[in-house]
C-alpha cells in the first residue's frame, strides 16, 4: 500500500440493501400475539429509516414478550431480528451471538425459512470480521437451506456474500462467476431490479479487473434498465458504479457528477448508510485530485452520519480516512489523532487485519517504520 493510500473496503453494490429488508419480511407469518405484532411492525417501519436503534428497542420489547408467553417460534423470530440489528450497527460479534440462538431454535422446531435468514447473517458477520472461512461455510449453508424451500431471495443473498469473499480475495474470476449465477436466477424470476443491481455489480468486478471500459458498458446496461423500471436505488447503484468506473478512466468530473447523482437519491431515499458510502467514493476521487479539504469535508460528513447510526466498522474505516488526509496534508498530531481513535475501535469490534494497518499507519507518521528498515 502507498504511504498514504486511504483505507479502502470492499463495498457491495445491494448488499447492505437486500440483506436488511429480506431479513426482516414477515408478510406471511405476522405474530399472533397483538402487541407483538405492534412491536414488530414499529421496529420494520424504524427500521426502514435507518432508525437502528429505535428499532433494536422495540424487537427488545418483543423478545421479552415472547418470553413471557414462552412462545419459541416468537422468542426465535425477535432474537434473530436483534441479530440482524446488531450486524447493521457493526457488532458482529453480537450479531453472531443472537443469530447462533435463533438459529438453535429455528433448527429445533423446523422453521427453515427463518434458518435460512439466521446463516445468512452469520455469513455476512463472519464477512466483516475477516473470518472468510466460516462465511463462505455460511453462505453454503444458506444456499442448501434455501434451494430447500425455494428461497432463490436467500440464495441471491448468500450469491452476494460469497462474491464479497472471492472480491476481497483476490479471485475475481469466481467472483464474476457468483454475479453470473446470479443474474442468471433473477432472469429466470424476472427480476429487473434485481438485473440492474447485478449488472452494476459486475460492472464492479471489471473495475476490480481494471478494465474500465467494460465496466462502463455494464454500468450503462444498468442505469437503462432501472431508468426502464423507474426503481429510485436501483438508479442510485447504477449512478455509483458508473462513478466508479469513469474514476478508473481518470474522468473525475464524470465520476463527481455520477456520484452526486447517487449521493441525491440516496438522501431522498433515507438510506443513510449508503449516502455515506457514496461519500467516500466523493472522497476518493477529491483525494486522488489532491483536493485535501474536499475531500476532508466528505469524510466529516460521512462520519457525522455513522456515529449517528452506530456503525462501528464503517466509523473506524473512516476515522482512517480522516488519519490518511490529515497525513497528506503533513498534520502528523491530526493524523495521529484519528489514527488513534480508529484503532481503539478496530480493538473493541476485534479487526486483527485492522489494527494491523493502522499500527502500520501510525508507524509511519511516527517515522518508526523508515527506522524498524
Amino acid at each position: 500500500m502507498n504511504r498514504n493510500s486511504p483505507k479502502r473496503k470492499i463495498f457491495l453494490i445491494g448488499a447492505i440493501l437486500s440483506l436488511g429488508f429480506a431479513g426482516l419480511v414477515r408478510a406471511q407469518d405476522d405474530p399472533q400475539d397483538p402487541l407483538l405484532k405492534q412491536l414488530q411492525d414499529s421496529a420494520f417501519a424504524k427500521y426502514q429509516h435507518s432508525d437502528f436503534h429505535g428499532a433494536m428497542e422495540d424487537y427488545e420489547k418483543g423478545l421479552a414478550r415472547a418470553r413471557a408467553i414462552n412462545n419459541q417460534g416468537e422468542i426465535g423470530r425477535f432474537t434473530g431480528d436483534i441479530g440482524l440489528i446488531y450486524s447493521d450497527l457493526g457488532n458482529n460479534n453480537k450479531a453472531i451471538d443472537y443469530c447462533q440462538q435463533a438459529l438453535t431454535i429455528h433448527r429445533s422446531i423446523g422453521v427453515k425459512r427463518r434458518e435460512a435468514t439466521n446463516l445468512d447473517i452469520l455469513s455476512r458477520a463472519y464477512f466483516n470480521l475477516g473470518d472468510y472461512a466460516k462465511s463462505l461455510d455460511y453462505a453454503n449453508q444458506t444456499i442448501n437451506v434455501a434451494r430447500e424451500i425455494g428461497r432463490k431471495d436467500r440464495i441471491l443473498d448468500a450469491l452476494s456474500t460469497i462474491a464479497a469473499i472471492y472480491r476481497v480475495r483476490g479471485d475475481n474470476a469466481k467472483a464474476l462467476d457468483s454475479f453470473q449465477q446470479s443474474l442468471a436466477i433473477r432472469k429466470e424470476i424476472n427480476d429487473e431490479k434485481g438485473m440492474a443491481v447485478d449488472l452494476a455489480n459486475v460492472g464492479n468486478i471489471f473495475i476490480d479487473f481494471k478494465q474500465f471500459p467494460t465496466a462502463l458498458d455494464y454500468a450503462q446496461q444498468s442505469l437503462a434498465m432501472s431508468w426502464k423500471i423507474g426503481d429510485r436505488q436501483a438508479q442510485g447503484e447504477s449512478f455509483t458504479t458508473l462513478g466508479r468506473a469513469y474514476a478508473g478512466l481518470g474522468e473525475n468530473a464524470k465520476a463527481l457528477d455520477s456520484y452526486e447523482q447517487a449521493l441525491k437519491i440516496y438522501q431522498g431515499l433515507g438510506y443513510k448508510r449508503v449516502e455515506a458510502s457514496i461519500l467516500g467514493d466523493i472522497f476518493l476521487c477529491h483525494y486522488a485530485l489532491r483536493k485535501f479539504p474536499e475531500a476532508l469535508d466528505c469524510q466529516q460528513k460521512a462520519l457525522s452520519i455513522l456515529k449517528k447510526i452506530g456503525d462501528k466498522n464503517e466509523t473506524a474505516r473512516t476515522l482512517c480516512n480522516i488519519g490518511t488526509i490529515y497525513e497528506a496534508m503533513g498534520d502528523k498530531s491530526k493524523s495521529l489523532d484519528y489514527y488513534e481513535q480508529a484503532l481503539e475501535l478496530y480493538r473493541k469490534i476485534g479487526g486483527k487485519s485492522d489494527v494491523t494497518w493502522v499500527l502500520g499507519r501510525i508507524d509511519v507518521v511516527n517515522g518508526t517504520a523508515e527506522r524498524k528498515r
